[in-house]
């Protein structure tokens, strides 16, 4: 029943996200798989895929508690890369919803600013993936 409510749960953070891109003007489709995939990303499963005209975005929708999943992430952004038209985009979310609060971003301004020091501290410190998550996020909150 957890795993049930869980995946409901993820399924609804994906629907407000590509709500979110609908919203500027965007045509989006679910969790594609199968022959609604490109062939270069036949060996993933990305959340949603946003389009718009020649552009093109690969999104998965993460919360803080599901970066487990780093290296296929990264995999499928690496994919993503190489074609033209595309971009990969990662949607880190916060707590239930926080993230679409009236609009408003996951962190102030000085959370930002400060958060901006704990990646910097990763980096000289050779944790790459972990100033890689934050430092995503924070361009998430900025966009």
């Amino acid at each position: 029943m957890a795993d049930l409510t869980a995946r409901e749960s993820e399924r609804q953070r994906v629907q407000k996200v590509g709500q979110v891109y609908r919203d500027k003007g965007y045509d989006v489709l679910l969790e594609p798989q199968g022959d609604r995939l490109p062939d270069f990303l036949q060996a993933f499963r990305p959340d949603l895929i946003a389009y718009k005209g020649d552009e093109h975005i690969v999104v998965k929708v993460r919360t803080r508690g599901q970066v487990s999943d780093f290296p296929q992430v990264n995999e499928l952004a690496k994919a993503v890369r190489n074609e033209t038209d595309w971009r990969f985009q990662l949607v880190l979310l916060g707590p239930e919803n926080s993230f679409f609060v009236n609009g408003a971003s996951l962190f102030t301004v000085e959370e930002i600013r400060s958060k901006i020091v704990e990646v910097a501290f990763f980096v000289e410190n050779g944790h790459l993936e972990a100033a890689f998550l934050i430092g995503w996020s924070l361009v998430e909150a900025t966009l």
